[in-house]
């Protein structure tokens, strides 16, 4: 499972100025615990899809 490091995560602030538009106001461990979670569930979604390519490829005959 590929992980995202951390210096390649949109940071902090860019993420309190995306969640806490609109009037919402999020503090600085919410905003981590949402952000860490997003990324979890993409990393689950990227896997998939890489698994599934590789599947096909597998099935097509070509690895």
């Amino acid at each position: 499972m590929r992980t995202i490091k951390e210096s390649e995560r949109i940071s902090l602030t860019e993420c309190k100025k995306i969640l806490n538009k609109n009037g919402n106001h999020y503090t600085d461990n919410e905003i981590i615990e949402i952000r860490n979670w997003l990324y979890f569930i993409s990393e689950i979604a990227l896997n998939s899809l890489e698994d599934h390519e590789t599947q096909k490829k597998f099935n097509n005959g070509k690895l």
